[in-house]
């Protein structure tokens, strides 16, 4: 079995640190065995679900999420101006840059942290189906190639998801 990735990794580190639990206590499955409808890693899946809501990923599961981090940071280290020319905001859908403190929604909490939302790629042509979708905001200065291993990431684990559902 394959170590999870750094990326599953951290997640579980976070929210084991936050729920106080070890990073242990959250569920390991091997996505290869769970994509051959392994009976126990079914089980497990189900368990981690129904209760912490999320697990670590390890195995062949299509997902570089080393990659997609590597994009993450590059877009994260770009000055602060390009960051903020890059967001899209219409009513409770949100895709692009999001500064710190945006998302706390209340001013006595303070966040520290800055994110960015970004999803499907719409078209810019092609108008949403619905208020919940449009199309992904970029920073200008963001190069092709890290952009692209961020939308490889969604697509292929959006594939996964399908897989799973299936």
């Amino acid at each position: 079995m394959l170590a999870p990735t750094a990326a599953a990794a951290g997640v579980a580190l976070s929210l084991a640190l936050w729920l106080r639990l070890s990073p242990s206590s959250v569920p390991l499955v091997d996505a290869s065995v769970l994509l051959a409808f392994d009976d126990k890693a079914l089980r497990t899946l189900r368990r981690a679900s129904g209760s912490l809501g999320v697990l670590r990923l390890s195995g062949q599961h299509g997902l570089d999420a080393d990659a997609a981090l590597g994009a993450a940071a590059s877009l994260f280290a770009l000055p602060l101006e390009a960051k903020r020319n890059a967001s899209i905001v219409r009513g409770g859908f949100q895709r692009g840059y999001i500064p710190m403190g945006g998302e706390a929604g209340l001013a006595t909490n303070l966040e520290l942290k800055e994110g960015f939302c970004y999803g499907y790629p719409w078209d810019d042509a092609t108008p949403p189906p619905d208020a919940l979708t449009g199309a992904n905001a970029w920073p200008a200065p963001l190069d092709a190639p890290s952009r692209d291993r961020m939308l490889a990431l969604h697509a292929n684990a959006s594939a996964l998801a399908l897989q799973l559902a299936a």
